[in-house]
C-alpha cells in the first residue's frame, strides 16, 4: 500500500483500519468557541452532532465549552483536557468507528498555540467511560 500526498496540501494526519470505515466521515472543523458550533464550509448541523454522539456545552462563566460523548443509554462523559490551555481552540477532525466496535472514536485537537491532536478510542475505555485518550500529536507555533 502507497499513500502519496501533494506537495501544496500535505496531509496531516493518515488513518488506517483493518476493515472498511463505513463512516468515511473527515471534518476539518473551525474553532468551537462561546456561542459557536461545530463547522464545515457552512454551520455544522445539530443532526451531525447527533450522529457524531457529541454534544456541545457552553460553561456559565468560561470561555470555552465542553464537548461531551453521548452512549447509546445516554451515558456521558467530558472530552475537554484538564489543562485550560489546551480548551481554547477545540476543532473534531475525525469521527467514525475506527476500530470495528460499533462505537465512536474520535480524532479532536484541542488547542492554538499549543495544541495535541487526541485520538479516542472506545475499546480502550475504562469501565464507566465511553473512550479513552490512546495517542497524541503534540504541535505548537510561536507569534
Amino acid at each position: 500500500l502507497t499513500i502519496t500526498t501533494d506537495k501544496e496540501r500535505p496531509s496531516l494526519f493518515i488513518i488506517g483500519s483493518p476493515r472498511p470505515l463505513k463512516e468515511r466521515r473527515l471534518f476539518f472543523s473551525e474553532y468551537l468557541g462561546t456561542g459557536t458550533t461545530i463547522y464545515r464550509g457552512g454551520e455544522m448541523t445539530d443532526e451531525v452532532l447527533k450522529d457524531a454522539a457529541l454534544e456541545v456545552r457552553e460553561q456559565e462563566g468560561e470561555d470555552y465549552p465542553l464537548i461531551v460523548a453521548i452512549g447509546s443509554q445516554g451515558e456521558q462523559q467530558v472530552l475537554n483536557p484538564e489543562d485550560p490551555y489546551l480548551n481554547d481552540h477545540i476543532k473534531v477532525q475525525w469521527f467514525g468507528d475506527l476500530d470495528g466496535d460499533g462505537k465512536m472514536d474520535y480524532l479532536i485537537e484541542f488547542g492554538e498555540k499549543s495544541s495535541r491532536n487526541i485520538l479516542f478510542l472506545s475499546t480502550k475505555a475504562a469501565e464507566g467511560q465511553l473512550v479513552a485518550p490512546v495517542g497524541a500529536y503534540f504541535s505548537g507555533y510561536c507569534c
